[in-house]
C-alpha cells in the first residue's frame, strides 16, 4: 500500500491517519487539503495519507477502500484492506503511544475509518474522525466491547445527497460509544478546503486539546 506521509514540523506529539475518499488519492488529498495540515504540522501532528488500492467496485477499476462498492458490503469486501491498514496503524501506534494516535477519513474513508476504530481499533487508537460517512452494517457485526471504543466525532453535511445525513445518523444511532455529533449546515458531499480546514481543526482540538 503507498503511503503519503506528512512530516511534523518540530517534535512529534500526534499522529492522524486521514484516509480519502473514492475516486480520489492521497497525493489528491495531499494537496487538497494544504492548508489544513500546514495547521496542524505546526503543532505536532505527522499526517499519514494512505493511497487506497485500485480495484473493481460495482462500475469499474478504481481507487476504493470497499471492493465492492456496495453501500452495504460484506465483511469480506473489507477486511483484506482494513488488514493492511490496520497494520500501518499498530506501527505507528508502538511509535507514537495509542493515545496520541487517531484516524479520520472522507466518505467511504470515513466508513473504512469507523470500521478500523469499532472493530480493530481497541487499545490502538484514540478516536475517529468520520466526515460524510456512516456505519457500515459489516462494522456493526464486527465491533469489539463496547465500552472500550475509541470515541467517534461525526461531521454529516445536511445538503449531501450522496450520503444521506438521516440514514447516517440512524446507523450512529444504534452505537454504545463516546460520539459526538456536529451537523454540518449547508454542506453538500463535495467539502470545501476551507470547510475541511475547520473540520479537521475542531475534530484534532476534541481530540488532542493542544498545549
Amino acid at each position: 500500500m503507498h503511503v503519503f506521509v506528512l512530516q511534523p514540523i518540530g517534535p512529534h506529539r500526534r499522529t492522524l491517519v486521514f484516509l480519502h475518499g473514492r475516486d480520489a488519492t492521497a497525493l489528491q488529498c495531499a494537496i487538497a487539503n494544504q492548508a489544513s495540515w500546514d495547521d496542524h504540522r505546526h503543532r505536532g501532528t505527522k499526517i499519514i495519507l494512505p493511497n487506497a488500492p485500485l480495484q473493481r467496485d460495482v462500475e469499474r477499476l478504481r481507487f476504493c477502500w470497499l471492493r465492492s462498492g456496495k453501500n452495504n458490503p460484506a465483511i469480506s469486501d473489507v477486511v483484506e484492506v482494513s488488514n493492511s491498514l490496520f497494520h500501518l496503524i499498530q506501527v505507528e501506534a508502538s511509535d507514537i503511544g495509542p493515545l496520541n494516535l487517531c484516524v479520520g477519513g472522507y466518505s467511504q474513508g470515513g466508513m473504512m475509518a469507523i470500521h478500523l476504530g469499532l472493530s480493530m481499533g481497541v487499545g490502538v487508537i484514540n478516536g475517529v474522525v468520520a466526515l460524510n460517512a456512516w456505519v457500515l452494517p459489516c462494522t456493526l457485526s464486527t465491533m469489539v466491547a463496547k465500552s472500550r471504543q475509541p470515541k467517534l466525532l461525526s461531521f454529516n453535511g445536511d445538503a449531501d445527497v450522496c450520503v444521506d445525513p438521516i440514514r447516517a445518523q440512524a446507523s450512529y444511532d444504534g452505537l454504545s460509544v463516546a460520539r459526538i455529533d456536529h451537523p454540518t449546515r449547508d454542506i453538500k458531499h463535495a467539502i470545501q478546503p476551507s470547510v475541511f480546514r475547520k473540520v479537521i481543526s475542531c475534530a484534532l482540538a476534541e481530540l488532542f486539546p493542544y498545549p
